[in-house]
C-alpha cells in the first residue's frame, strides 16, 4: 500500500490479514463444539469485508470507504486476539502482557488510520496510501508484526512445553500402571516401597505389607479361558482398591499375585485389613452367580530395621502367603502366628 499498490492487491491483503487474525484467535482459544457459532460469525464477517472491498474497489471505486472498512475490521479482529491472550490465565503473565501490548499497538494503528482516513474525506487512492494518515499506522503495525511474532512464538513455545509435560506425565503413568488391571505395577510398587521404608527408618513409623495370591487360578484359566481369567484379575484389583485408604497402595506383583502396601499400619491392624480383604474377595462372583467364590491366600509382614529397603519385607510376606496356600488357601498367615481362616 505504501508503495502505491493497486486497489485489488491491497484489498486481497486486507482479507487475508482478517482471515489470519481469525485463525490465530481460534488457535489460541482451541477448537471445540462451542466455537462453531463463533466461526460462523467470522466467516460471515470475512465475506462481508470481501464484498465491501470489492464493491468500493471495482464497482464504485471509493478508496476512502475501502480503507475505513478494512482498517475497522482488522482492528476488531486484533482486539479479539488481544482479549484471548489476556484471558489465557494458564500462560505466564509476561507472555500475556507482551502479546496484549503488541496487539494493542496494532489496534491503535488500524483505528488511527480508519479515523484519519474518514476525516480526510474523499481523496485519490495515492493520497490515502502515501499521506500522513498512513505513516503512524504503518509504524505501529510494523511494531505489532515484529513484536507480535516474538510474543506468539513465546506463547507457542509455552504451549508446546505444556503439551510435552502432559505427554510425559501420561507416559510416566503408563510405565507405572499395570495395563490389565489398572493398579500400580511392580516397578511402581518398589519405588513406593523404597520411599516408605526410608520414612519408616528415619521417623520410626510403622509399615506393613500384604501379599496375596488368587487360589486355584490355573483352573480358572483352564476352565473358562484367559479372557475369563483376565476379567477375574480385574475384578480382584477393583475390589482391593475400593477397600483401601488413599495412602495405601495396591499393585499387581505378577500373574495372579497382588501386593497391598499399608503405611502407618502396625502388625495387628495389618492383619485386620488382610482379613477384611479376604472376606471381601470371597464375596466376588466375577465368573457368574453359579461359579465358586474367588478366594485368595494372604501373607502379612511388618517392616523392621533388618529389612533394609523393603526387599526382605516382600520376601517374608511371600513366604507367609505360601504358608497360607499350603494350609488350604482362603486364609491369612501372619509372622509369629498361625493361619486364620
Amino acid at each position: 500500500m505504501v508503495a502505491g499498490a493497486e486497489a485489488i492487491p491491497s484489498s486481497t491483503a486486507d482479507v487475508l490479514g482478517l482471515l489470519a487474525l481469525f485463525r490465530l484467535g481460534n488457535g489460541l482459544q482451541g477448537a471445540g463444539v462451542e466455537g462453531a457459532p463463533r466461526r460462523q460469525v467470522e466467516r460471515a464477517a470475512t465475506v462481508l469485508l470481501a464484498g465491501w472491498l470489492l464493491w468500493f474497489s471495482l464497482i464504485e471505486p471509493r478508496p476512502q470507504l475501502r480503507a475505513v472498512g478494512a482498517s475497522s475490521a482488522l482492528a476488531l479482529a486484533a482486539l479479539r486476539v488481544g482479549i484471548t491472550i489476556v484471558t489465557q490465565t494458564g500462560r505466564p503473565p509476561p507472555l500475556r502482557g507482551a502479546g496484549a501490548l503488541v496487539f494493542a499497538a496494532m489496534r491503535a494503528g488500524l483505528a488511527y488510520r480508519a479515523v484519519a482516513v474518514w476525516l480526510q474525506g474523499p481523496q485519490p487512492a495515492q493520497s490515502l496510501a502515501l499521506g500522513d494518515s498512513a505513516v503512524i499506522p504503518m509504524l505501529l503495525t510494523l511494531f505489532a508484526v515484529v513484536g507480535g511474532s516474538t510474543a506468539l512464538l513465546a506463547i507457542s513455545g509455552s504451549q508446546l512445553l505444556d503439551s510435552h509435560r502432559a505427554t510425559q506425565e501420561r507416559l510416566e503413568k503408563l510405565v507405572l500402571v499395570d495395563g490389565l488391571t489398572g493398579v500400580a505395577n511392580r516397578r511402581a510398587l518398589f519405588e513406593t516401597l523404597q520411599r516408605r521404608t526410608a520414612d519408616a527408618r528415619r521417623n520410626g513409623r510403622p509399615l506393613s505389607l500384604v501379599l496375596l495370591d488368587v487360589d486355584r487360578f490355573k483352573s480358572i484359566n483352564d476352565g473358562i479361558g484367559h479372557a475369563g481369567g483376565d476379567a477375574a484379575l480385574r475384578a480382584v484389583a477393583e475390589r482391593l482398591a475400593a477397600e483401601l485408604r488413599e495412602i495405601d497402595l495396591c499393585a499387581r506383583f505378577g500373574g495372579e499375585e497382588f501386593v497391598v502396601l499399608l503405611p502407618e499400619t502396625a502388625a495387628e491392624e495389618a492383619e485386620r485389613v488382610a482379613e477384611r480383604l479376604r472376606r471381601s474377595l470371597a464375596e466376588l462372583r466375577p465368573l457368574g452367580s453359579g461359579a465358586p467364590p474367588l478366594t485368595a491366600s494372604f501373607g502379612v509382614a511388618t517392616w523392621c530395621a533388618e529389612d533394609g529397603d523393603g526387599g526382605a519385607l516382600v520376601s517374608r510376606a511371600d513366604e507367609l502367603m505360601y504358608q497360607a496356600k499350603r494350609a488350604g488357601g482362603d486364609r491369612v498367615a501372619v509372622q509369629g502366628a498361625g493361619s486364620s481362616a
